[in-house]
């Protein structure tokens, strides 16, 4: 029998880590349930950008573009991990959003390295 799988969460658009428990919840929920590391992966990477989303767009942002690059091994491992994914958002928003994503970034520990960049013109 193929029942659809339903979640559902509050989140705070205003709140990083809010955000971030949902998706925690969501890869335990998935784990229990027995889906596929690949697909906890895909799902959880779906979830990120859409929680990065919804804070840019909380926060009065306005997303111009989302590439996403893929899994690609590192140069050097950085904490036992020799693969990550990557994804490119190119966001207009007032000048302090950025400060604010990178503060929560710092605090996500399943972000590895990120970079904020602003763009002239």
């Amino acid at each position: 029998m193929n029942e659809p799988l339903t979640l559902r969460y509050d989140i705070d658009g205003e709140n990083f880590t809010s955000a971030g428990e949902a998706s925690v919840k969501v890869k335990k929920a998935l784990r229990q349930l027995g889906f596929s590391q690949e697909i906890i992966r895909r799902v959880s990477i779906a979830m990120y950008e859409g929680e990065i989303n919804m804070v840019i767009h909380a926060n009065g942002g306005e997303i111009e573009k989302t590439d996403e690059w893929g899994r690609k091994k590192l140069a050097y491992p950085i904490d036992y991990k020799t693969e990550v994914y990557y994804v490119l958002v190119n966001f207009a928003a007032a000048p302090e959003l950025p400060r604010e994503l990178e503060r929560n970034f710092r605090n996500d520990e399943s972000i590895l390295r990120y970079m904020v960049v602003r763009q002239n013109g």
